[in-house]
């Protein structure tokens, strides 16, 4: 267990009680001590100020001799990339390129057939397209090696399972149809589209959704799902860490994803001063853009499963959750994602960012609740 230490006196004035604090990190320790994961970290933000950070256990699989997880463990972050590839999108808005009603064909002029000539942008970014969780063939395009062409072309044979926008379904290649979106308006990647207009500019210095070849030593690598033998596309990959992917491909270290969070917590406060900008004063994202991201796009509209579920622009709203992984306790104005390795919840009356990251694999399906009980033993721990 690693615990670089934050003063008492800057956790009290955070509003946070020091032993609610660590009593709350020590579930994390539980669960690298009951093999639940084999390595751990998080961050914790509370008004701006950094008030937990702590490591625990391997990096990956392995026993006492793996790497063991710090502050410099990359984690691939599976979901987690779609409000950050939401953010990028959103951008795009601001600056006047495109309109959230814009149909996608409009940028994309071989996705509009097939029943998806009505689909907007809107309904990409709020998993209201009618497009599948995951494309038909993903396995196979994976297993091929293939590069993102091959993904944009099969998304673009697809046909919407029901009229856009008036049912919910969480969506993959929405995601990518999205990023594609910004790859035609920008003319160049949309990887090097984040890297010069958010990672960079922001010193986001860990986060890429094509890491460096130099810092694959820092990467974790993932304990696969039971049943589940590693493979040469998986998660874990060099195949999959150089595909580039919007939907679930993106990299970080617990502390660039919790800055991440707290710069976009600031945009959605507002105010003079508000926004998180880099050093050139640059916002990673507008006051109304972020404030639109994190309204719910999907009231009043039925899920595929029948279970609540809400939705902003990329973020979801877990209170509304069948399965509210951001715990009992958080306020309705809680929004985050979760992703293959972990969790970024952001509870803006709270002003508390919390990141979560595991080298196991999750099973959100069986899993969400320990997460939850880590996030009310945090709330606990804050003072309103």
């Amino acid at each position: 267990m690693e615990s670089p230490a934050i003063p008492v006196a800057a956790q009290l004035a955070a509003g946070i009680s020091p032993a609610r604090l660590a009593r709350a990190l020590s579930r994390l320790d539980d669960w690298v001590a009951a093999d639940r994961a084999p390595g751990v970290a998080a961050v914790v933000v509370r008004r701006g100020d950094v008030v937990a950070r702590h490591f625990a256990g391997a990096a990956e699989p392995g026993g006492g001799s793996a790497r063991r997880v710090s502050g410099r463990t990359i984690f691939p972050l599976g979901s987690i990339a779609k409000p950050v590839t939401a953010v990028a999108f959103m951008r795009l808005v601001e600056a006047g390129e495109v309109l959230l009603d814009d149909p996608v064909a409009r940028f994309v002029p071989e996705f509009g057939r097939l029943g998806k000539e009505s689909i907007r942008v809107r309904h990409l970014l709020s998993h209201t397209s009618g497009l599948p969780d995951s494309l038909p063939n993903n396995e196979a395009l994976r297993k091929r090696r293939e590069a993102l062409p091959a993904f944009v072309r099969s998304a673009c044979r697809l046909e919407p399972s029901f009229v856009p926008g008036t049912r919910v379904l969480y969506s993959n290649p929405g995601i990518l149809i999205l990023a594609e979106v910004v790859e035609r308006v920008y003319g160049q990647p949309f990887t090097e589209v984040a890297e010069q207009t958010i990672f960079r500019p922001l010193g986001l210095a860990s986060m890429s959704y094509r890491p460096d070849a130099e810092v694959y030593s820092e990467i974790a690598r993932l304990r696969p799902p039971q049943g589940r033998k590693p493979s040469s596309w998986d998660n874990n990959s060099v195949y999959w860490r150089q595909l580039g992917s919007a939907w679930g491909g993106l990299f970080s270290t617990a502390d660039d994803l919790a800055r991440f969070g707290q710069l976009f917590l600031k945009a959605v406060a507002g105010g003079p001063g508000a926004a998180g900008e880099s050093a050139l004063g640059e916002p990673l994202v507008g006051c109304a853009a972020a404030r639109a991201m994190v309204r719910s796009q999907t009231e009043g509209i039925q899920t595929a499963s029948g279970d609540p579920e809400a939705w902003g622009f990329g973020w979801a709203l877990p209170g509304h959750h069948a399965t509210n992984w951001a715990g009992d306790l958080a306020s309705l104005a809680t929004f985050g994602h979760i992703g293959a390795s972990g969790a970024l919840w952001i509870d803006p009356v709270a002003e508390l960012v919390c990141v979560v990251l595991t080298s196991e694999t999750t099973n959100w399906t069986g899993e969400y609740r320990r997460f939850a009980a880590f996030a009310n033993a945090l709330q606990g721990a804050t003072a309103r």
